[in-house]
């Protein structure tokens, strides 16, 4: 799972129409780290984060890179991007003009055009040494694509996650500490939900609004929490009778300290590890959603909208939908993957009794 999000955040070090670095008549420039908008920054600061992690647990040279990333971009701050140096890959240099572009050398929405306007040449391009998986048939480069393409999905499923995280405690803390009529209303209106598919009801919804980005996370944030919800409040209702709760109780500790320093914290564990089941779910709406050209708008690339774009051409060009498909897949059990393991590691009797059972099969 970590290598996914490390290779979200670093896209656009991997491949990006501009060079990384730049020595032209003025001296040098970074033009590919200075056009770094905010969600590049938000994903490098992911990484640095997870870095700080690793220092934390002594693995200091993986968490090297991210902190090698926020010192290119320290030393950048001050370079602007030159739209000519965008030409410098194929086209003629000034006398001791030098750059050095990322390993892939092109970005997601950027046709070769030095290939496609070829006499003889037919899109889609097949791999070869200047497109490693092809290009799709504009002459983009899919592994760009696909790179990036992996930065939007797992963001939507993060963020949509996000919200169904916040919106289900809320409503568990409602239901599993006030209870009475409270509890008996919103237990409904999750059980209501619960009858209709997300998916369908992401579609019904998203039929009648903009189609962006922010749209599809909120509608996939606002359906999944009833899961959440529901989980949430059957773990604050098992604490309830907790001895340490009783005794905050007898102490006088009013409802709110309750709910917030006692029980919500306790009954975080297992809504977390729910929580990255909920984000390969989520993905997997994404991907269904920009398949069906519901997701997220063109030229942005996605895994599904990729994966969609290559059927067309799937029967003289299939690594346009093996490719996207296989790293859908990957994605998706990385993530079941890490969610089965946090499972383990915070219930140690749903580990005892995986073990068992292993150990008792023929």
């Amino acid at each position: 799972m970590r290598a996914f999000v490390w290779l979200a955040a670093f896209a656009p070090f991997l491949a990006h129409r501009l060079p990384l670095a730049h020595r032209g008549a003025a001296g040098f420039d970074f033009p590919a780290i200075a056009a770094l908008d905010g969600e590049d920054l938000f994903w490098l600061a992911v990484v640095a984060v997870d870095g700080a992690w690793l220092i934390a647990r002594r693995a200091r040279l993986a968490a090297a890179l991210p902190l090698l990333a926020w010192l290119a971009v320290a030393l950048a701050a001050a370079a602007r991007p030159d739209e000519r140096t965008a030409k410098l890959r194929d086209g003629p240099r000034e006398p001791g003009e030098r750059a050095l572009f990322s390993p892939i050398g092109f970005g997601p929405e950027e046709s070769d055009w030095t290939l496609v306007m070829a006499p003889g040449v037919a899109l889609p391009l097949p791999p070869s040494s200047r497109h490693w998986l092809g290009s799709d048939g504009q002459g983009r480069d899919l592994l760009a694509r696909l790179l990036h393409g992996t930065r939007v999905s797992l963001g939507v499923g993060a963020a949509a996650t996000a919200i169904a995280l916040a919106v289900g405690l809320m409503v568990g803390l409602l239901c599993g500490t006030l209870r009475g009529a409270v509890d008996l209303v919103l237990m409904r209106v999750v059980e209501v939900l619960l009858c209709f598919p997300h998916l369908f009801l992401v579609l019904i919804v998203f039929a009648y609004l903009p189609h962006s980005r922010t749209t599809m996370i909120l509608l996939l944030g606002l359906v999944g929490w009833t899961t959440t919800a529901r989980l949430a409040r059957g773990e604050l209702l098992r604490l309830r009778d907790q001895e340490f709760v009783l005794a905050a109780r007898s102490l006088g500790a009013s409802p709110l300290r309750l709910a917030l320093r006692h029980l919500l914290p306790n009954a975080l564990a297992p809504v977390l590890v729910a929580a990255t089941f909920s984000v390969a779910g989520a993905m997997l709406a994404e991907f269904a959603l920009s398949w069906l050209g519901l997701g997220v708008a063109p030229p942005t690339p996605s895994l599904g909208r990729i994966l969609a774009e290559g059927q067309p051409l799937i029967a003289r060009a299939p690594f346009l939908s093996l490719a996207p498909g296989l790293l859908i897949f990957a994605v998706v059990t990385s993530f079941n993957a890490w969610g089965e393991a946090l499972r383990e590691a915070t219930t140690p009797e749903f580990s005892a009794s995986r073990q068992a059972a292993g150990g008792s099969a023929p």
